[in-house]
């Protein structure tokens, strides 16, 4: 998340020429939470489709988990087949097109919105020159549409059980492109009920209360580590340690607490699903409340290998926290570490978590 030297406000005219209040860090594009065929530009609030036809999607650096807010797309050039605009949620598939599964919802440009893999209501098309403003009520699980300054469309239900949701554009075919206003001016006035998606963080690397790794890897058998630590420097104290540590499930007598104890001869393990290559789970800490911490270092130490060549710890996975212990902002997406021996119990892995 952004520190406070990296900072910075916008203010700007609205649609009706008032004056409003500065927006502190309005969000743009994720560089590291984005397809690899996506190029961005303009501040990162373009991004142009720069191979061939292919399954790409890029998503917005901070998502929200309470409110109403807004944000707009202009769509530059579309070649067919397709393109969709909407929200993904902070678990959600970035491998594959907005609204496959309850995670995330997209207005296809053919004027389908689609959630769950099922058309959910039927808009107007849209296509190169066109202005999409959404509207997201994430309190409601709900989401609107208008193109070109129309009438907004009805409010259609999302449901989505994620504890954020982010902006996000699929883009398909080669040299499709869009650019997103997340801050405003907006080139129509629409609702202003809605509050322009800006960046009113709930937590950052310096403050938190909670953090939480969702892991994107898939486990031979499992997912386990020795040690989950968050420090301010590179090896230095672990700033989890006494939380309260929960986890998606867990496997036998390896209970969260284990996976923070500073002990490398315990773990915590986790199962999602049976069999070989299980799916995702998220491990949580809270730290009771909200406070400073300034981290800048992320480490794993990997547990001893199990029967069945289990995974010793994870090699893909995403950093959230959280201001309250529910609302959860994106502070690293994608972060990576290479496979564990998985002899040794404590083996230590480490990287540096940048402000996005």
């Amino acid at each position: 998340m952004p520190g406070l030297a990296n900072t910075w406000a916008l203010s700007f005219l609205n649609a009706k020429g008032r004056q409003s209040a500065p927006i502190s860090n309005p969000t743009s594009l994720d560089p590291n939470d984005k397809t690899s065929s996506v190029t961005l530009s303009n501040s990162n609030r373009t991004a142009t489709k720069s191979a061939s036809a292919s399954v790409a999607m890029v998503v917005a650096k901070h998502g929200k988990t309470t409110g109403k807010w807004r944000f707009q797309v202009t769509i530059d050039a579309l070649l067919p087949p397709e393109m969709s605009i909407g929200v993904v949620g902070m678990y959600g598939n970035r491998e594959s097109y907005l609204g496959l599964d309850a995670n995330s919802i997209g207005y296809v440009s053919n004027g389908h919105v689609v959630y769950t893999n099922v058309t959910v209501a039927s808009l107007a098309s849209y296509a190169a020159g066109d202005v999409i403003d959404v509207y997201v009520d994430v309190d409601a699980k709900q989401i609107r549409y208008a193109k070109n300054g129309g009438s907004l469309s009805s409010a259609i239900s999302f449901g989505s059980a994620a504890p954020a949701m982010i902006p996000a554009v699929y883009l398909y075919a080669a040299n499709s492109a869009v650019t997103c206003n997340f801050a405003g001016p907006f080139t129509y006035t629409g609702d202003t009920s809605y509050a322009a998606w800006s960046d009113a963080l709930s937590a950052d690397r310096d403050t938190f209360r909670s953090a939480r790794i969702y892991i994107r890897s898939l486990g031979y058998y499992g997912h386990s580590f020795a040690e989950f630590s968050l420090s301010a420097t590179s090896g230095g104290s672990n700033v989890l340690s006494g939380g309260a540590a929960t986890a998606q499930n867990t496997y036998g007598t390896d209970t969260p607490s284990k996976g923070i104890d500073g002990n490398t001869s315990t773990k915590w393990s986790g199962q999602n699903g049976g069999g070989q290559n299980q799916g995702p789970l998220w491990f949580d800490v809270d730290l009771g409340s909200n406070g400073s911490h300034g981290v800048r270092y992320l480490s794993i130490r990997g547990s001893a290998g199990g029967a069945g060549n289990e995974l010793q710890g994870p090699t893909l996975f995403d950093l959230y926290l959280s201001a309250d212990g529910t609302k959860y902002d994106k502070a690293a997406y994608g972060m990576t570490f290479s496979a564990y021996a998985g002899t040794t119990p404590g083996e230590l892995k480490e990287q540096a978590v940048n402000a996005l």
